[in-house]
């Protein structure tokens, strides 16, 4: 996978999971399914996770890469997200740049963290109500058991996805589903923890002395 599609990966996750606020404060309930979606999201302020990444193309006809790893998150827009070998690779975000670790390249490259939702989906964790409704058309399907899905549409033709599904177990985040034109991508969280305090520093990158360092952003 090039550095590249490890970016857009990023940009619509989480996790963004993310994932991904400083919320809001409302004046009045709201039934709608978009204010069921952002009470779920309100109550987690930091989260900790397993992944399993499938990607797919043509609509998943074709299994296309699988991935696992550790997520880390933290309000405001805090992330750690790592890729276990033999794709290793570090993602990380202090809310202001964005370091993508490519390990068997020995390459860094340092993004301007975009304060944009639809660009960045994983700030739907940090959004308000407001936020949500003005990037999203927001659907809850039928729940079932313990779960509650929520299907999202970007209101915007310029976002890099169609549309985002989230699947929440007894409250807590547990599947992400990002469907594209071209690409299906599938997160899945296990052995999640949430409203922990993780080391504010885990969220920092030192650079290797002997990686190729690329900066996407006028310096």
């Amino acid at each position: 996978m090039t550095q590249i599609n490890i970016f857009l990966i990023l940009r619509v996750l989480l996790l963004k999971a993310g994932l991904i606020i400083l919320f809001s404060s409302l004046t009045k309930a709201d039934d709608s399914a978009s204010f069921k979606l952002y009470q779920l999201l309100e109550r987690t302020n930091s989260l900790s996770a397993r992944f399993q990444q499938q990607i797919s193309y043509e609509q998943g006809s074709i299994m296309a890469e699988q991935f696992r790893g550790d997520f880390l998150f933290l309000k405001p827009n805090y992330l750690r997200w790592v890729i276990e070998p033999p794709a290793a690779q570090e993602i990380v975000s202090n809310g202001d740049k964005i370091w993508i670790h490519d390990v068997e390249l020995e390459q860094v490259i340092i993004h301007d963290f975009k304060n944009d939702l639809l660009a960045t989906p994983s700030l739907i964790f940090s959004s308000s109500l407001a936020d949500i409704n003005r990037s999203y058309t927001v659907t809850e399907q039928q729940a079932k058991e313990q779960s509650q899905y929520f299907v999202l549409k970007a209101n915007s033709r310029s976002s890099l996805f169609i549309r985002l599904e989230l699947e929440f177990f007894q409250g807590v985040i547990s599947q992400v589903k990002l469907v594209s034109d071209d690409q299906i991508n599938i997160i899945s969280f296990s052995n999640t923890k949430t409203n922990i305090s993780p080391a504010i520093d885990l969220f920092t990158f030192d650079l290797p002395k002997t990686a190729e360092v690329l900066y996407n952003y006028d310096r």
